[in-house]
């Protein structure tokens, strides 16, 4: 998520300066103040801040440096939008333009020396410095998030050190950061070389195949749903007073309707889980920019949990995290079986098997208490707008596919 969201939904000023002071004060012994401010500063111990490009550095780091950060930026998805951000990442990263494009910008006083060849990039749940000196990353938890997520992404990459991208070299669980190799590349959809898309996300798709296969795992359906439903329930309690009751009362009612499709829509008893990704979409699908680099990182393993073994795969082929239209796309798949099928039989589904109406109100369940744990954590002031968006497509879901008579 890209800094313009993350400043409206969470106070993300306050919680990126008590992030980087706990780890300067841990790791360095460091001892001053640190604060975010609007506006330009002239002071050299000041970091900039640019929402558009995603980036915080310092004044003096070199535009090359910067420009290799800020590249996955410069694409549209019309020819005049690409152009002018191919423009504006050009000179937003230059001398003086820098300064006058920055919107905020963080003092740190006085500046370790390390600071200096650091440029920090800000997410939904980390804080990822990139060290230009030696080319590592120091990722660290944000400041009063649950540590569960966390501990998903170093669990996960040292369990399975063969996953495609860069190695975790070091982690401290206690004090919430690891550090791993940098990794140069662009995601998916900022590349146009189709043959290198083919093969990176042949790759993909071949290596998350292997693990569900390792990681399947039976679960009665009756113990699965029971199990969801009261995740979700557990969610909403957490949201009560972030978000409208009446939204609450409308969640409820799809995940209900959703459960009883689950329940009435299969014959089996058993559920097949596996560990999953999570977040499994072409912003999390990298393309090496060195040749002897591989065809693909897999990056942000930060939602990974076992999950109905068909998850990953329906995220990425119902381009389920934009959320716009998703009604529509689900409507195509349950008239069009065949077609649903074809798109997401990589993951190891068979066609005898392919009970799509069973699949998807699965699938939903599970996406509906991914929006939810999103959103419940106790540093988010306000859901996003794309959080709305979700249910209003989930509600004509709902309505089209699963209406039932409770």
């Amino acid at each position: 998520m890209k800094l313009e969201l993350l400043v409206a939904r969470e106070a993300f000023g306050d919680i990126f300066t008590e992030t980087l002071k706990d780890y300067l004060v841990n790791e360095f012994g460091w001892s001053g103040r640190i604060f975010w401010d609007s506006g330009y500063s002239f002071r050299s111990s000041a970091l900039l801040v640019n929402g558009r490009i995603n980036l915080i550095y310092p004044k003096t780091i070199p535009v090359s440096e910067l420009r290799e950060l800020a590249s996955e930026y410069a694409f549209g998805d019309t020819l005049i939008r690409r152009i002018l951000q191919m423009v504006y990442v050009r000179y937003s990263v230059n001398f003086p333009f820098r300064c006058i494009f920055s919107t905020d910008h963080v003092l740190i006083d006085p500046m370790p020396p390390e600071c200096k060849n650091w440029c920090i990039l800000p997410g939904n749940k980390s804080i990822r410095i990139v060290n230009l000196h030696n080319n590592k990353c120091v990722v660290l938890k944000k400041k009063g998030f649950p540590k569960k997520h966390f501990y998903s992404v170093v669990n996960i990459r040292t369990a399975y050190p063969e996953i495609p991208g860069p190695k975790i070299l070091s982690f401290d669980m206690s004090r919430g950061w690891y550090v791993e190799d940098r990794i140069n590349g662009l995601p998916l959809n900022r590349v146009d070389d189709q043959c290198r898309k083919t093969a990176a996300m042949c790759s993909a798709q071949t290596f998350m195949l292997g693990l569900y296969r390792r990681t399947s795992e039976p679960i009665r359906l009756s113990d699965w749903v029971a199990s969801m439903a009261a995740k979700l329930e557990g969610s909403l309690m957490v949201l009560e007073g972030k978000i409208d009751n009446s939204l609450i009362a409308d969640v409820r009612r799809v995940a209900a309707h959703l459960c009883v499709a689950c329940r009435e829509a299969y014959g089996a008893k058993f559920i097949e889980t596996a560990q999953t990704h999570g977040d499994f979409q072409v912003g999390n699908i990298f393309i090496p920019n060195e040749p002897n680099a591989g065809n693909v990182f897999l990056i942000d393993w930060e939602f990974s949990e076992r999950r109905c073994r068909w998850y990953d795969a329906f995220v990425y082929s119902l381009n389920a995290r934009s959320p716009q239209g998703l009604s529509q796309r689900v409507k195509l798949w349950m008239r069009d079986p065949d077609l649903a099928y074809r798109s997401v039989k990589w993951c190891g589904l068979t066609f005898d098997l392919f009970n799509l109406r069973f699949l998807v109100a699965c699938f939903l369940i599970e996406d509906l208490s991914f929006r939810l744990d999103e959103e419940a954590e106790p540093q988010i002031v306000s859901p996003s707008n794309e959080f709305r968006a979700y249910f209003r497509e989930l509600f004509l879901i709902e309505s089209q596919e699963f209406r039932y008579d409770l």
